[in-house]
């Protein structure tokens, strides 16, 4: 596992071929897709969890309801599994432009949202579109194991 990347089976099959690419440009990594129960993307030393700014929004926002009857948001249902791990590194990596989102929530709920998952100790990465951010997690994993 010291240097294999777990790609969740739910992700895009053409994030899933972008990272087995890079896996064949870079022999230090081992991309594995499997189905994960938290996060989309997970190695030894951390967890990601990626959404895209109206999933994140949506995420936030609507609430579903247990089998007792008692209501919770997505997003904290995701922040406290992902607190449970025992991983120094965790982090929720949200791409898209705030500008661009199809909901109505006021800017500053997000970053105010945003703020409230830094203080509980989970790293936010917000992106552009265009942004390679597939390159920034292969970094992030090669650097972690150097690191940690």
């Amino acid at each position: 596992m010291e240097n294999t990347l777990y790609v969740d089976t739910r992700e895009p099959k053409h994030i899933q071929a972008k990272f087995q690419s890079m896996a064949e440009d870079y022999p230090n990594l081992k991309v594995q897709i499997k189905k994960l129960d938290t996060g989309d993307f997970q190695w030894k030393y951390g967890i990601i969890e990626r959404k895209s700014i109206d999933d994140f929004i949506s995420s936030m926002t609507t609430k579903r309801e247990r089998k007792d009857k008692t209501q919770y948001q997505r997003l904290e249902e995701q922040l406290n599994r992902l607190k449970e791990l025992d991983l120094p590194i965790k982090i929720i990596l949200i791409h898209g432009k705030l500008e661009d989102c199809h909901s109505q929530i006021h800017h500053h709920s997000v970053l105010g949202q945003i703020a409230s998952i830094q203080a509980q100790g989970i790293n936010v990465m917000w992106i552009t579109e265009n942004m390679d951010w597939p390159y920034l997690i292969y970094r992030l994993i090669i650097k972690s194991i150097k690191y940690c």
